[in-house]
């Protein structure tokens, strides 16, 4: 068993959690954290096989981006991410931005979803409105044991770009939903979407 550095996030500190995502490679899923120097933030729980984490270490650049889908059932709000190494690291710079086009070639990827109406995803997207970076804690699948951790710029954009996508879901469950189902309208994202 590899040493564990002192203060490393341990996957039962994430717990209990709901995994709101699960591919047959990785277990992706976001969840509030309460760090003791900065008070509670959202982060994102990454489970991958150990090899394909590590092949990404180091100069890997992290893309997120917030989407919102008005489904008949519900809407559905959706962060999408991809990790990859650019192709010349020395010379390339790669920002992480809610503009670049997400594509499921990426070397990892994967999406979390949150249900405005249910009050810990609403609480997880009122922090996204409000914090300056978007954390990535990567955890061996096969042993649950931690990897590392990636942090993202989570800018004044993201921000804003967060609370309206979360006003509109707001509206669009108020006024355009009659039978509300989240998982019928996530199973049906999940299926118009690549990760």
């Amino acid at each position: 068993m590899r040493s564990q550095r002192k203060n490393t996030p341990q996957i039962d500190d994430f717990g209990p959690i709901k995994i709101v995502m699960a591919h047959v490679e990785y277990v992706s899923f976001h969840v509030k954290f309460i760090f003791e120097n900065t008070g509670p933030e959202t982060v994102v729980i990454v489970k991958a096989k150990y090899r394909d984490c590590q092949a990404l270490r180091g100069a890997a650049v992290i893309v997120a981006q917030l989407q919102l889908y008005c489904q008949p059932a519900a809407p559905v709000v959706r962060l999408a991410w991809a990790m990859s190494i650019p192709d010349d690291v020395k010379t390339k710079k790669v920002k992480a931005n809610s503009n670049i086009e997400l594509s499921g070639g990426d070397k990892l990827s994967g999406e979390t979803f949150f249900n405005v109406v249910e009050p810990g995803d609403s609480e997880a997207l009122d922090l996204l409105t409000t914090q300056e970076r978007l954390t990535f804690h990567f955890f061996a699948s096969e042993t649950n044991e931690y990897i590392y951790s990636k942090e993202i710029k989570w800018g004044e954009t993201q921000r804003l770009e967060c609370a309206q996508i979360k006003s509109l879901a707001i509206e669009h469950f108020e006024t355009g939903v009659e039978n509300f189902d989240f998982m019928l309208a996530k199973e049906s994202v999940m299926n118009e979407t690549e990760i």
